[in-house]
Parts: structure tokens; C-alpha cells; sequence
């Protein structure tokens, strides 16, 4: 019988191309390896790696023998996706219609959230099996969400959007994208972003000097939910915060 080391090997390889259906492919023909989870009391279902160690060792050897940049971080949900998720299913009216970009998309979580509840969907990724496995599981919980491979950096992806939402991409690969974000409230765009507090940066410092929007549904331990608008960066403008956020605010751009 074929253990679950050789199957990966067998699966993970052809991953290194730029198939299209790769990450389709991967999904259909590895019950073994993955499998369907429910979220919210079954209001969206995932298509997820099976939570065993065995499993995740095995994933984790071979993306680092192929010489891949980053783990699959498409093959399952983070805190902060599964935050700002929660979020939109409690306030649907917040995000009904509108024109919603995920960015930092992973699975796909936040973006189908947001389709469920009747927003015009985006999902962004930098990694083309992120925007696949987004694809997948929109397919799964019956909704649309429009996938494209991009940088999050690039500012023409936002210039339609009216919310942002950004989980989990707060880390050292991506520095400065925090004040990226703050930008985008200060052009109009609602932003939600979520991550464990120490990887939020800047944002972390104006809601510690504003208390203002910081929300936090899930209650889990460390993270928070955080929703910025030109309200917000006006009012933090106002309360005289640090020398590099008055530089942000004021010029409405990032340093």
C-alpha cells in the first residue's frame, strides 16, 4: 500500500509548474491527504489537509526539498482568516454588494465569507495555487469569487475595491504593507485586517493610541480584528500619534 510520504512526493512534484490545474488536480485525487472541513457550525466548508502530524511532517519535508518559497499556506485556514470569516457572516450588511478584494487570499476563507453574504469578490494571492484553492472552495460552499495572481503591493488591485480585507500576510516578507493598507483608508477604503497582535505592526500602534477599531469576534487568544476607515485615520490624526504615523496620515502615504 502506498504510505502517505510517497503519495505527497508523487503529487507535490508536478506542483513545481505552472500548471493551472495543479492544485485542482491535487485536491480531487488526494482524498487521503485532504479533506472536507466544516466551519461556523457548518456555513462554510473547506477542503483542508487532514490535521495530522504524519501528514503536515510529510508536506513540510518535501516543500522544503522542492525549494519552494513558502509553505502551502493555501492548504488550510489561519487565525486571522478565520477572524475576519467569522466577521462577515455576524455583519452581512456590512459587505452585501459591495466590491470586496481579499488580498493574501490562502484558501480562500475571508473571500468566501464575503461571496456568501453577497459581495463582489476578488481573491488576491502572489501564489497561483492560492488563487486555485480559492477557486476550489468557492465552488464548494456553491458561490463565485473571481481569483487573480498578483502582488499585494501592486495599488491597481485595490482601485475599484471598497473593502479590503487582509488576514495572516502581516510578517517580515511583507514589511510596509501595513502602512499600505492605512493609505487605502485614507483614499476611502474600509479596511479589515487580522493577524496575531506581535505581526500587526503599525496598525497595532494607532489602535493602541485610538482605541477605536479594534474588534475581535472569535476571542482567540492573541489575535486581533481590526477595521480602519478615513473616519478612524482622521480621528488618530487627531489625537496627536506617533511622528511616523503623523508622516502616513497627513501625506496619505506610506513611508
Amino acid at each position: 500500500m502506498e504510505n502517505i510520504f510517497d503519495a505527497i512526493k508523487k503529487i507535490l512534484l508536478p506542483m513545481s509548474s505552472n500548471d493551472p490545474k495543479t492544485v485542482e488536480e491535487f485536491l480531487n485525487e488526494c482524498p487521503h491527504l485532504f479533506e472536507i472541513q466544516e466551519f461556523f457550525n457548518g456555513r462554510i466548508k473547506l477542503r483542508v489537509e487532514k490535521s495530522s502530524e504524519e501528514s503536515t511532517r510529510a508536506i513540510d519535508r518535501y516543500f522544503i526539498a522542492l525549494k519552494l518559497d513558502a509553505d502551502p499556506l493555501w492548504s488550510r485556514p489561519f487565525d486571522g482568516g478565520i477572524a475576519i470569516a467569522q466577521y462577515i457572516l455576524d455583519n452581512p450588511e456590512a459587505f452585501r454588494g459591495k466590491q470586496v478584494i481579499d488580498t493574501g487570499t490562502g484558501c480562500g476563507i475571508a473571500a468566501v465569507a464575503a461571496a456568501i453574504v453577497g459581495a463582489k469578490v476578488t481573491a488576491v494571492d502572489i501564489c497561483k495555487r492560492a488563487t486555485l484553492a480559492a477557486q476550489v472552495n468557492a465552488r464548494l460552499n456553491n458561490v463565485s469569487v473571481e481569483a487573480k495572481r498578483a502582488d499585494v503591493f501592486n495599488r491597481e488591485i485595490y482601485k475599484n475595491a471598497e473593502i479590503i480585507i487582509a488576514g495572516d500576510v502581516f510578517y517580515k516578507k511583507l514589511r510596509g504593507f501595513d502602512t499600505l493598507l492605512i493609505e487605502q483608508a485614507i483614499k476611502g477604503k474600509t479596511v479589515y485586517a487580522a493577524s496575531v497582535d506581535v505581526n500587526l505592526g503599525e496598525l497595532m500602534a494607532l489602535n493602541k493610541e485610538t482605541k477605536l477599531q479594534e474588534i475581535n469576534p472569535c476571542k482567540q487568544p492573541n489575535v486581533s480584528l481590526i477595521k480602519l476607515n478615513i473616519d478612524a485615520c482622521s480621528m488618530a490624526n487627531a489625537q496627536k500619534p506617533s511622528q511616523s504615523w503623523r508622516k502616513i496620515l497627513l501625506t496619505g502615504k506610506t513611508l
